[in-house]
């Protein structure tokens, strides 16, 4: 679905802006925020000294106390401002339940704020996972499992080779995950694909939930992506 508004997105052209939540970084305050931020950082100069004290605090480049979310979160906005007089920007943030709670909550805010002007944020997490967004009060649409039609195609579309025994027990295993559906097929050997029906299958990832939600602000989360 991310994939999907970064392509209409373009097409009318946004600035497409991409961070994703890392798990080994959820630890590190300000991580996420530094993948969405980064790009934009050549407009700094456009803001005041405040501003622009701000960002050198958090990110490390000079010596001083966090700002506050709302200071922070202020500070985001205008330089988004400034980013949207060339392209607006669209935001998109995949696997927002490992984003660190110091991204999330500045994320949030900036989020509430976005009403009314032409930068677009789009946030995916897992529906089983607990995220700092879940207190976030963005807009948010439930993203359902793939019905059994929609995922043999999705395989077929990707893996037009696999045999039948393979596909089926990708199908039964993935159960609408298209994560899975994707991603599982590299993973099955002769022993694996020949298993017995119901037979829990040894799989050396984490496939994750069925399902996801998709948090946005000013930005239709249904795949069709009117509001751009």
């Amino acid at each position: 679905m991310l994939d999907h508004a970064a392509s209409v997105a373009a097409s009318h052209r946004y600035e497409v802006i991409r961070a994703a939540g890392v798990e080994a970084e959820a630890e590190l305050p300000f991580a996420g925020l530094h993948q969405l931020v980064h790009p934009l950082l050549t407009h700094l100069p456009g803001l005041d000294e405040g501003y622009r004290a701000v960002f050198d605090v958090v990110f490390g480049r000079r010596e001083g106390k966090a700002p506050s979310v709302m200071s922070l979160g202020i500070a985001v906005l205008d330089l988004l401002s400034l980013a949207a007089a060339r392209n607006p920007p669209l935001l998109l943030i995949d696997d927002g339940q490992w984003m660190d709670a110091a991204s999330a909550d500045v994320c949030g805010f900036v989020g509430r704020r976005l009403a009314g002007v032409p930068v677009k944020m789009l946030i995916a997490v897992r529906a089983d996972s607990p995220s700092r967004f879940d207190t976030a009060a963005l807009p948010e649409t439930a993203v359902a499992a793939l019905p059994d039609e929609a995922a043999r195609r999705l395989l077929e579309l990707r893996y037009p080779d696999l045999d039948a025994n393979a596909r089926r027990v990708v199908l039964e295993h993935a159960q609408g995950n298209p994560l899975a559906l994707l991603e599982l097929p590299p993973y099955l050997d002769d022993e694996r694909a020949g298993y017995a029906a119901g037979e829990l299958l040894d799989i050396p990832f984490r496939v994750g939930s069925s399902t996801s939600t998709a948090r946005g602000s000013s930005v239709s989360t249904r795949p069709s992506v009117r509001n751009f």
